[in-house]
């Protein structure tokens, strides 16, 4: 066999091919990554759908649980087991006008709770303060509610009006048979 192509047309076929298949090959990547980046895009969209899912079903999770805490608190309170129910009762009827209470602290412990009060009186005087101070610890002090009555160093400010601020902090139990 005699070969009559010239050598240059056969490096021009060579190069022809080889683009040509190079063209092909691109191609074929190309669009084998335009289908790889649409499916990874619907697979995102898919696993978004997801999240808001696992969101909502994370939320009505919380919702059930407070719902659950609510219900047993509420059944308590039907039953009289919440003493601090009938304790919050009393507070708010012997609680003067002049009297804050700051803060409340209360600790579970075997019978009941471990209560702490911080509060403080505003008044025209030091007198007129520890008599509203006196009023309201001996009413405290007489109620079967509360036990183990400890009344902590009183403070009385002298504040810049000439008016008397007394800081208290009184620590009891709470009886759960209250």
């Amino acid at each position: 066999l005699i070969d009559l192509v010239p050598e240059k047309i056969k490096t021009r076929r060579k190069r022809l091919y080889i683009t040509s298949l190079s063209l092909a090959l691109a191609s074929i990547l190309a669009t084998g990554y335009a289908g790889l980046s649409w499916h990874t895009a619907s697979l995102k969209a898919i696993l978004r759908q997801k999240e808001a899912i696992l969101e909502k079903a994370r939320t009505i999770e919380r919702q059930k649980d407070l719902y659950n805490r609510y219900l047993s608190f509420v059944q308590q309170a039907e039953y009289g087991q919440v003493p601090y129910l009938r304790a919050f009762q009393f507070l708010s009827l012997i609680v003067p006008d002049e009297m804050i209470f700051l803060s409340l602290k209360a600790e579970r412990m075997e019978g009941g709770m471990q209560v702490s009060i911080n509060g403080e009186i505003n008044a025209v005087d030091a007198f007129a303060a520890q008599e509203i101070f006196n009023r309201f610890y001996s009413q405290f002090r007489s109620s079967p509610l509360f036990s183990h009555i400890e009344l902590m160093p009183i403070n009385i400010i002298r504040t810049k009006n000439q008016r008397s601020r007394v800081n208290f902090e009184i620590r009891f139990q709470l009886k759960r048979e209250a």
